[in-house]
């Protein structure tokens, strides 16, 4: 069943954690306080960088292959262990619909996250919320998405 108050519960969370006082981002890693936004709900928690452009893809594929183990691909057979920049322009560019739609599997330490390449100027990830279990857990994925957040602001001031 989804639940549209966890998912902007998440996404605020994730907004927020990027820039608050100390006083808030402590109330906020109370886990206890917390912990029922990743109860199973059937739902997945999608995360967006909006606005985005080919050079922001460019600085997150650079990123994703460079530091985090990942599988890019459809099938369990047909997986690289890289993301193929040329070919997500491709898929963008891709007029007709006939062509393969591949996805990114991020494993962050046994939570799984996966990055969709369905428009450029959207980046999407999305999570299962039933992945995280733990205040740790959430701590790692939250820096995970600020790592995203810092990496394209960083190179787009370079």
């Amino acid at each position: 069943m989804f639940n549209p108050k966890s998912n902007r519960l998440f996404s605020a969370l994730l907004f927020i954690y990027g820039a608050v006082t100390t006083h808030l981002r402590a109330t906020l890693r109370n886990w206890k306080d917390i912990e029922w936004i990743f109860e199973k709900d059937g739902a997945l928690r999608d995360i967006y960088v909006q606005n985005a452009t080919i050079s922001d893809w460019k600085k997150v594929v650079n990123l994703l292959n460079s530091d985090y183990k990942l599988t890019f691909g459809v099938c369990e057979d047909n997986l690289t262990n890289k993301i193929e920049f040329e070919y997500v322009k491709t898929m963008f560019a891709d007029e007709t619909g006939e062509l393969e739609r591949k996805f990114a599997t991020i494993d962050l330490n046994g939570i799984i996250v996966k990055c969709y390449f369905f428009l450029e100027d959207q980046i999407e990830f999305d999570l299962w919320p039933e992945d995280i279990k733990t205040e740790n857990e959430l701590n790692f994925v939250l820096i995970f998405f600020v790592i995203i957040k810092f990496y394209i602001k960083e190179r787009s001031n370079s």
